[in-house]
């Protein structure tokens, strides 16, 4: 099974209404921290997929006392084969931070991580990727055999912050900040952007 099927299962069965509560409450709390998108936002699907991972592979679960991640390899694992096993462990070890894409061929990007610096080669299995030269963007990538892919977490930023981004991200670093932090405010000013692009960048990345 491809990590994203996989994904999408853990999803459907952790967002249903035995965690309907919990779900509602966590949507308000990673809105209020990454902004709320209206539904006609072209990034609409894009940032409510972001929640639904950062639900399972960031957020401690509070009915199950632990992420939903950790609840699944730990207490679960022998529900699922060796090879959905090793994906969930791949799952776990995700990278989440702010990208910027430095070459591009078919469906092979390389891209390097602003906040730890490390470059990755990310390819999009079976589709050519619709990404650009120096684009700059929230996303996930997971380690599978010998190269990484993308998640559907994606929250787009424009290049014009890259000055600005790139030194929060060295400072975040430097102060030894949380991640996550760092990312929802960034995600945040990136939905005021994308709702107001009259407005000067300076003014909202800053």
């Amino acid at each position: 099974m491809k990590i994203e099927a996989l994904l999408d299962r853990i999803i459907e069965s952790f967002t249903n209404e035995n965690f309907a509560a919990e779900l509602q409450a966590s949507k308000d709390f990673y809105f209020e921290m990454n902004g709320r998108p209206y539904e006609d936002l072209h990034s609409f699907e894009s940032r409510m997929n972001s929640f639904l991972e950062w639900f399972i592979l960031d957020k401690i679960n509070e009915k199950l006392t632990k992420r939903v991640i950790d609840f699944l390899i730990e207490d679960n694992s022998h529900k699922f084969t060796p090879d959905e096993v090793k994906e969930l462990k791949a799952l776990d070890k995700n990278i989440h931070s702010i990208f910027l894409t430095r070459k591009i061929k078919n469906n092979t990007v390389k891209v390097m991580d602003l906040y730890s610096k490390e470059k990755y080669t990310v390819v999009q299995d079976g589709a050519k990727l619709t990404m650009n030269m120096d684009e700059i963007l929230t996303a996930r990538i997971v380690k599978h055999d010998d190269h990484y892919i993308f998640t559907r977490t994606y929250c787009p930023h424009p290049f014009e912050a890259y000055k600005f981004i790139k030194a929060r991200m060295k400072t975040a670093k430097k102060e030894g900040e949380n991640i996550l932090d760092v990312l929802f405010s960034l995600n945040k000013m990136s939905l005021m952007w994308e709702e107001s692009r009259n407005i000067d960048i300076n003014k909202i990345y800053k």
